[in-house]
């Protein structure tokens, strides 16, 4: 696994596949709930993702989704958007993005940072967990902004 920072739609723009995090909650109007703005935005405007996704995840459950067509695959991280990230659905949906991964027979994949407000548990339980699973063709993504030019 690597580490770098930088704005993961830099990674999309460019072609290659991405990962971002995801839930189980869903809209009465059937939409997914997207809590982390910085990813929700660009997947709602630039994808409208949260339409299909919600539909997927209504179906089939909680679980990793392929979104080929955009070079896009999910992982659900919490069972709903205001719940805790869950270590339990972290182990099992890395074990089945790796199997995607390992199907789809993709090269890097850029995911996005596991968003968690307590930074003890990204340290001492996450990350750690993350080296162990994850081989270098995984680069976890903290996300910065574009520097603005003037």
């Amino acid at each position: 696994m690597q580490e770098i920072k930088e704005n993961i739609w830099k990674f999309k723009n460019e072609e290659e596949w991405i990962v971002i995090c995801t839930n189980g909650s869903i809209k009465e109007s059937g939409e997914s709930i997207m809590t982390d703005n910085r990813i929700a935005a660009q997947a709602d405007i630039i994808y409208d993702m949260d339409k299909e996704l919600g539909a997927l995840v209504a179906k089939k459950g909680n679980i990793p989704f392929v979104f080929s067509d955009i070079n896009i695959i999910t992982l659900p991280i919490k069972d709903t958007y205001d719940g805790e990230i869950s270590m339990d659905l972290i182990k099992t949906n890395i074990s089945k993005l790796i199997k995607l991964v390992d199907k789809l027979k993709l090269g890097k994949i850029y995911i996005s940072k596991l968003d968690t407000e307590n930074k003890t548990n990204w340290k001492k339980i996450i990350r750690p967990f993350l080296k162990i699973a994850l081989d270098d063709r995984f680069v976890i993504v903290t996300f910065v902004k574009e520097k603005e030019k003037y």
